[in-house]
């Protein structure tokens, strides 16, 4: 039902554009319809396809009215300290958002009041939660409920704050209505929540100083409520904009030249776009506009398919391209590449709040679906920083790393990825659902961010370890019109008690036959190894002889006393489920070397043979 109504939503809002004709109008921020100016609200659902989806949204808000909040409560909220337990309170929280939302859109379409006490009951429920922060991003105390006195901001108080400020943009008058006092409450949380705060003490926040998205992502939220809220008090609101704007410089100016995007695909939706809405909010632009050009063009070199992108770390290999974020921002940098990389549909996204939905609404034309990815398209990408190349040619699409950095990170030095028409040939199983563990010291203690899970060496049964140093010489990209060569050394990867002297990974794209070969060469201080590596694909493994057929391409394996074995695999985490379905094969092969070694990995269309 969720899936037709947001499809079909995606539909109906090309509608209003088409009738006001503006749909290359510049929406600038802040710039939605309050509910009461019906103009734009009707012509969104008095189309044919607009009425459809109006009565599906609808339909979803009176099931949620049928229905009792989500209750946080202080036992569930308290499971984080006692058991490390982060996901059930998450689920109630983001689910009660999700509630709020939809029934904040449905009284906006339809504005006939229906709504307005579930609307009431749900302000009256937030605005009392204890905290809008999630447990997981308090710092540690041995109290279960930490001391909220100055109110704690994080990412999602942050974007609550922008949501209430989003909800008074929308149906303030119509709150006033039912209840002056409830207007009130709104304004009184998101004074003592969100602005008094920043006044009182922003820099041990540690957004201010954040080198991730938590920078600009909740820089953004909480512009929000400050340009509404203190609309009427310039000075104050000059204030802390000053503080916002002074950080955002400083991250623009720490931000990789190449535009490079650490985070992933996943996270360019709450970093460089974020970027882009801070800065559409303050009505500047970034002082290094190239820079900022490159930031935005990451996301269509991360694409691989049309449907999935390069998910390393952290990332997800369906990642989520804002709509209204990417149109918004292909129009800043004048690239129809980028406005073409919104996602074809309207979606409830956890990552999101009112102000993203209605951006998605009202900044990006859905008159026609996104054109899809042109499968005989040919692209070249290294950024040298994150050692990260991209290449797509004639159906082939191949990713690779060397580096190691950010918060996100795995063990995955020399990963690869590899698709062949569309199809997942070799994968990264990619992002796991977060728990207490994820960002803590056991966060390796997943097997599916540490080197058992990536299609890298393992020595002697030793994995990589899980903070090696940084090097920028470990790595470059030789190209010819023949072929495209990725050169890492991978040594650093490794402790010392693997006793390697040298590993040395060679991918090599050839555009005469379309081939990608993955060459591995190795030396250790002693005899007798068992040099090891799996791969990992969604599709069947089919044996021919000594080589394997994965969806239309041929495996060869070249080394060492090289054996072979697939093992099929049950995924039980939720995230690796929706990028890859429940039923991985891994390939684990087997090399027995003396001190030097080597095993070769071809991959070639079958179309070659």
């Amino acid at each position: 039902m969720l899936k037709k109504t947001v499809l079909l939503l995606s539909v109906f809002i090309s509608n209003l554009l088409s009738v006001r004709g503006e749909a290359a109008e510049v929406v600038r921020a802040l710039d939605f319809p309050p509910a009461s100016e019906r103009g734009r609200w009707e012509q969104l659902t008095t189309s044919p396809v607009g009425r459809q989806v109006a009565a599906e949204v609808i339909s979803q808000a009176e099931k949620i009215c049928a229905e009792p909040i989500p209750q946080l409560t202080a036992e569930k909220f308290m499971q984080f300290r006692r058991k490390w337990n982060r996901i059930d309170y998450e689920d109630i929280y983001f689910q009660k958002r999700w509630n709020f939302y939809t029934l904040i859109l449905a009284e906006c379409m339809e504005y006939r009041g229906r709504f307005m006490d579930k609307i009431m009951d749900y302000i009256w429920d937030i605005t009392g939660e204890h905290t809008w922060s999630l447990p997981a991003h308090f710092p540690y105390v041995p109290d279960p409920i930490p001391f909220t006195g100055r109110a704690h901001l994080d990412l999602y108080a942050t974007t609550t704050g922008s949501d209430m400020a989003v909800t008074l943009l929308l149906l303030e008058k119509e709150i006033e209505k039912v209840s002056a006092n409830m207007a009130a409450l709104i304004k009184r949380k998101l004074f003592e929540r969100i602005i008094e705060p920043l006044e009182i003490r922003p820099f041990p926040y540690g957004f201010i100083k954040a080198t991730n998205n938590w920078r600009p992502w909740c820089i953004r939220n909480c512009m929000v409520p400050v340009l509404y809220m203190l609309k009427d008090q310039p000075q104050r609101q000059k204030k802390i904009l000053d503080l916002f704007r002074k950080s955002l410089t400083e991250y623009m100016k720490n931000y990789p030249e190449d535009g490079g995007c650490d985070e992933g695909p996943t996270y360019w939706g709450v970093n460089p776009v974020m970027i882009m809405f801070c800065y559409e909010l303050l009505g500047e632009m970034p002082a290094d506009q190239e820079k900022f050009k490159l930031m935005g063009e990451f996301i269509s070199h991360a694409k691989l398919t049309d449907k999935y992108f390069a998910n390393f770390g952290d990332a997800a290999a369906k990642a989520h391209v804002p709509r209204g974020g990417s149109f918004r921002f292909g129009e800043i940098i004048k690239s129809e590449q980028i406005k073409k990389m919104s996602s074809a549909t309207f979606t409830f996204r956890r990552a999101g709040g009112l102000f993203d939905m209605l951006a998605d609404l009202f900044y990006a034309p859905a008159d026609k679906l996104p054109a899809a990815e042109d499968k005989n398209i040919s692209s070249f990408k290294y950024y040298d920083r994150l050692q990260l190349l991209f290449l797509k040619d004639q159906g082939v699409a191949l990713a690779a790393k060397r580096s190691f950095r950010g918060s996100h990170y795995h063990m995955d030095i020399g990963q690869f990825i590899i698709f062949y028409q569309g199809e997942p040939i070799a994968v990264d199983l990619g992002n796991a659902v977060y728990t207490a563990e994820t960002f803590s010291k056991m966060r390796f203690n997943n097997w599916i961010l540490n080197s058992k899970a990536h299609n890298v060496p393992e020595f002697n049964n030793i994995t990589q370890i899980e903070s090696p140093k940084l090097d920028e010489q470990a790595a470059w990209v030789e190209r010819s019109s023949d072929k495209c060569a990725f050169y890492m050394d991978l040594t650093s990867a490794y402790p010392k008690e693997a006793k390697l002297v040298k590993c040395e990974r060679i991918i090599t794209y050839s555009y005469i036959d379309q081939s990608v070969t993955v060459l591995d060469k190795w030396e250790l201080k002693q005899d007798n190894n068992t040099v090891s590596m799996p791969l990992y694909t969604p599709l069947a493994l089919e044996k021919t002889g000594q080589d394997f057929r994965i969806g239309n391409m041929r495996l060869s394996i070249r080394g060492d006393n090289v054996k072979t074995q697939v093992t099929p695999l049950t995924m039980t985490d939720r995230n690796v489920i929706v990028s890859w379905g429940k039923k991985i094969n891994r390939l684990d092969i087997v090399s027995r070397s003396g001190a030097k070694g080597s095993c070769e990995l071809r991959f070639e269309p079958l179309k070659a043979q």
